[in-house]
């Protein structure tokens, strides 16, 4: 089947995304993968998440699927720490203020590139 688009020449000596090979890997049948962030589908709360996202869509649809705020949205940040606090204890509330701190101190530290300059 050919493609009514031409890609640019430098497209011949890309290589494969290596993630994308090892997710096809996972595919296959009998394979049991050990790899990071593949938790077994079994466990996800399918239930829990069709109800919230009927809840979502229903209450505020247009904010739910507009682009928001890449730390993500305060309201949602806050419920997480909420529920987290109620189901683990206070641990949970230091932590997330510890990991802020954290990021902030990495941004301020990091070097600013002068107008012009490249690094």
């Amino acid at each position: 089947m050919s493609s009514p688009w031409t890609l640019a020449h430098r497209a011949e000596r890309l290589n494969p995304w290596i993630i994308r090979e090892v997710l096809r890997v996972t595919e296959r049948p009998g394979i049991v993968s050990l790899a990071g962030g593949l938790p077994a589908a079994e466990g996800f709360p399918v239930k829990a998440l069709r109800e919230a996202a009927q809840r979502v869509l229903a209450e505020t649809a247009r904010e739910a699927l507009q682009y928001g705020p890449s730390e993500g949205l305060g309201a949602l940040r806050l419920s997480f720490v909420t529920v987290s606090v109620e189901r683990i204890g206070e641990g949970v509330e230091k932590l997330a203020r510890g990991i802020a701190t954290a990021i902030d101190n990495a941004e301020r530290a990091a070097p600013v590139r002068e107008e012009g300059k490249t690094a």
